[in-house]
């Protein structure tokens, strides 16, 4: 996860370097060099994680971790559009929390995540329980408080 951290670090710090030439040409020197220190920092963090662990989960953690990271910063402090549409946010957060939900139950948490969603679980509103099939919300409701 830090090696994917460096990585995007790394991308945003460039960016943010060539955004900020337009006030001082230094900047944009300033921001590869920086770049190119965290990700070599990124290399060495990646090859002791190979080293010590399983290569799907540390590749699979540092690619998400990567993109995360990248897309936060770029949001956040870079200024950039997200989209417009309610429609297309929310399919943008599902499909980001679909990634970092996939991440974490290959990576071996799936107890963790089975907690999760019990917890979201419990504060579904009474009308949606109504909304799904008896037999569904029965069994639901089963499984959340045997994860509890």
């Amino acid at each position: 996860m830090q090696a994917g951290g460096m990585f995007g670090l790394s991308a945003s710090t460039v960016r943010t370097g060539f955004i900020m030439r337009s006030h001082r040409w230094t900047w944009a020197p300033f921001g590869l060099v920086v770049g190119v220190v965290m990700s070599s920092y990124g290399f060495v963090l990646q090859t002791s994680g190979l080293k010590e662990g399983s290569a799907v989960i540390v590749c699979t953690c540092l690619a998400v971790s990567s993109m995360v990271v990248g897309v936060v910063t770029g949001i956040v402090g870079l200024g950039e559009p997200v989209p417009a549409t309610f429609v297309s946010m929310l399919v943008s957060l599902v499909s980001w929390a679909c990634i970092v939900v996939g991440v974490v139950v290959l990576s071996g948490a799936s107890r963790q995540v089975e907690e999760l969603v019990a917890y979201v679980l419990e504060y579904v509103p009474a009308k949606v329980w109504l909304m799904l099939p008896e037999e569904m919300a029965i069994k639901v409701k089963n499984w959340r408080t045997f994860v509890r």
